[in-house]
């Protein structure tokens, strides 16, 4: 029998406590309490019947509605809800994770930047030497896209900071990512990856994108820009935004849009967090972020309500009514929160220090789960992957531990798998990670 913690108004019990007993099942079976005093259960053209044992009632009987109601009233029996399903399955999630990674590109990508599933078995990423990479988790194998058309390729590639952003339609029929400058967007259709534009207006690294639908495209870069796109525009390969707005006074590194309110934010190195209408294009409320040390990440939850947001050495939440609801410290000492991701009532963490950490949204505390020595810790931590052991390597880490940063992580359709995926933290080290959590 699994034991299931639940809260209730009086305190807390579990469903084996509320799972009855054959004696309590049989006394709520045979009498019922009345005021005066206690009378038989009698069902029509019977006198004082004797329950069958429980496991041999028939489904339509008195005492099988019986039992069934009286379970129902303490969820027992009942099935549970969706929303609660999936809040059990995403707190025992962690504890059941095991690592395999893909190690089919190690050796020919460097540090795998960004992420996104396309279906249940497919993802596709992006790496530092601006390579659009897809794996196909079922087989473990990967492949490295040649996606420059030749309009890309005549364009000049510059100094190129990777790919560090890829969102996916709604619909998943178009995918916007980074181009062969650092600066422009290219929108790919899935799912044959033919390029159908590229969007040119931002003037340094791109670093965020989402989609606000299927037709409108919301970016943000490190000329500290926002920019929205129309997808949906028949005409040139080559294309211009259709809203442009320099609101943030430092680089934007994190966009969200909330499906509910339609809003979206932008996380910014100025240490402010804005929540824009995107039909007015203007920002309708700021919020200033207490720890504002490498700004680098967010995430929206479940229900819309609270932005999660990433620092060198703490996870807050962002309230857009009124601010800074809570923060707390991260696993990472102080190698900073790298990826957020939200499953049910729990946020998942990457850390710069290659650990893996899941909280418990209702309790505010990480949750523990197993390590290779049979302890629990409140961690997990990734695996070695790929690292070029060259002459930067051998001159300033050789004696150095060089763990892999979780750069992005995100679950897929089914949230009973993680791709997690990263690098090297060190500026010049040249490597790769990436791996299935299932």
């Amino acid at each position: 029998e699994r034991v299931v913690d639940v809260e209730w108004p009086e305190g807390r019990m579990s469903l084996s406590q509320m799972t009855l007993d054959e004696t309590t099942e049989d006394s709520m079976s045979e009498t019922e309490s009345t005021e005066s005093g206690t009378t038989e259960m009698t069902t029509p053209g019977e006198c004082s019947p004797r329950p069958l044992p429980k496991d041999q009632q028939p489904r339509g009987s008195p005492f099988f509605s019986h039992r069934f109601l009286a379970n129902r009233e303490l969820w027992g029996c009942r099935p549970p809800k969706p929303e609660l399903a999936a809040g059990f399955a995403s707190t025992r999630l962690p504890q059941l994770l095991r690592e395999r990674e893909l190690p089919h590109l190690y050796g020919q990508i460097d540090k795998v930047f960004a992420s996104a599933w396309l279906d249940d078995t497919t993802v596709v990423g992006g790496t530092k030497d601006n390579q659009l990479v897809v794996w196909d988790t079922k087989t473990g194998l990967s492949i490295s896209l040649p996606y420059h058309s030749q309009h890309l390729q005549s364009a000049p590639a510059g100094d190129h900071c990777g790919i560090h952003s890829i969102s996916v339609s709604p619909s998943k029929t178009i995918l916007a990512t980074g181009g062969l400058r650092p600066q422009d967007v290219v929108l790919f259709r899935l799912p044959s990856f033919e390029p159908i534009a590229n969007c040119e207006g931002h003037e340094d690294w791109l670093f965020a994108s989402a989609w606000l639908d299927d037709r409108w495209l919301v970016t943000g870069a490190r000329d500290r820009s926002c920019m929205i796109w129309d997808a949906g525009l028949a005409g040139d390969y080559v294309r211009g935004p259709t809203q442009v707005s320099k609101s943030h006074s430092a680089k934007v590194r994190g966009l969200a849009h909330n499906p509910l309110t339609k809003e979206f934010a932008t996380l910014s190195a100025d240490g402010t967090m804005k929540f824009w209408d995107p039909c007015r294009f203007e920002v309708a409320s700021s919020v200033a972020l207490r720890h504002t040390q490498e700004l680098v990440c967010l995430a929206l939850s479940p229900d819309h309500t609270l932005v999660a947001v990433g620092s060198q050495y703490h996870v807050q939440f962002v309230d857009p009514r009124s601010g800074v609801a809570h923060s707390i410290n991260s696993q990472d000492s102080g190698w900073g929160v790298r990826s957020l991701s939200f499953l049910g009532g729990v946020l998942s963490v990457g850390g710069g220090a290659g650990r893996l950490s899941f909280l418990d949204m209702r309790t505010l505390g990480f949750i523990p789960v197993p390590s290779p020595c049979g302890q629990q810790k409140l961690f997990h931590s990734v695996g070695d992957g790929w690292l070029k052991r060259d002459e930067v390597y051998q001159t300033y880490f050789l004696d150095v531990p060089t763990p892999n940063a979780v750069y992005t992580h995100a679950y897929d359709p089914s949230s009973t798998k993680l791709f997690v995926a990263g690098g090297p933290l060190p500026f010049g080290l040249c490597g790769s990670y990436s791996a299935l959590w299932s």
